[in-house]
C-alpha cells in the first residue's frame, strides 16, 4: 500500500473504532503520518461547526484566489455551465446572438458594453457582475487561432456596444431602442 492508501484506510479504520496503537504497529515507517492524523482529526471534532460568516470569508477568499490563478470564463463557458447557448442567452437578455457574440470575443470593446446589460447577464448566467466583466475583460479581440495562407492573420476591428446593436440586422426593433438607449446611459450604472 502507499502512504496515501494507509493514511485514508487509518481514518476509515478511526471511524470504525480502530485505536492508532494498532496501527503504529502494523506500519512503523508511517507512524509519524498516522500521528500527525489523529491529532487533525481529534481538533477537526472539538472545533465549533463553521459559522455563515467563516464559510463566507473562505469563499470570498476562494473565489479572488481563483481569480487569480484561472483565466475567467467567457460568456460562452458560462452558459455552457449553466446549460444555455449563446443563443439563449442573448434571448434571456434581449439581444441578438450576433451581438452577443462579438461581445464575447471582444468585437464590442468591453468599457463600451452598459452596465444594464452586465447586471441582466449576471443574472441569466447565476454569477456575479464582477464574473461578467472580468469575462469581457482583455485586450484586443479574441480570433478563432485558425492557421492562414497569408503572411499574417488578418486584423479584427472593435466597435462599441451601440455600433453593434446598430449594425444588427437581426435584432428587433423594441430590443434595439432599449439596448441603444442603455448604451447611452452612465457607465456605472450597474
Amino acid at each position: 500500500m502507499t502512504t496515501r492508501q494507509v493514511q485514508l484506510a487509518f481514518l476509515e479504520a478511526l471511524e470504525q473504532g480502530e485505536t492508532l496503537a494498532s496501527w503504529i504497529h502494523r506500519y512503523p515507517q508511517q507512524a509519524a503520518g498516522l500521528i500527525d492524523l489523529a491529532q487533525a482529526r481529534e481538533q477537526e471534532r472539538a472545533a465549533p461547526p463553521a459559522t455563515a460568516a467563516q464559510v463566507a470569508a473562505v469563499a470570498a477568499i476562494a473565489r479572488r484566489t481563483l481569480a487569480q490563478v484561472a483565466p475567467p470564463l467567457s460568456l460562452r463557458q458560462r452558459g455552457q455551465l449553466a446549460g444555455l447557448s449563446l443563443r439563449e442567452l442573448a434571448a434571456r437578455v434581449g439581444l441578438s446572438s450576433d451581438i452577443l457574440f462579438k461581445i464575447d470575443r471582444r468585437v464590442v470593446r468591453p468599457e463600451t458594453v452598459p452596465g444594464a446589460l452586465v447586471r441582466e447577464l449576471a443574472g441569466a448566467l447565476d454569477c456575479t457582475r464582477e464574473a461578467i466583466r472580468a469575462a469581457l475583460a482583455g485586450s484586443g479581440p479574441v480570433t478563432a487561432g485558425a492557421f492562414y495562407h497569408a503572411a499574417q492573420a488578418p486584423q479584427v476591428g472593435q466597435q462599441t456596444f451601440a455600433e453593434a446593436v446598430a449594425s444588427s440586422v437581426t435584432l428587433a426593433p423594441p430590443d434595439r431602442a432599449r439596448w441603444l438607449a442603455a448604451a447611452q446611459a452612465p457607465a456605472d450604472e450597474e
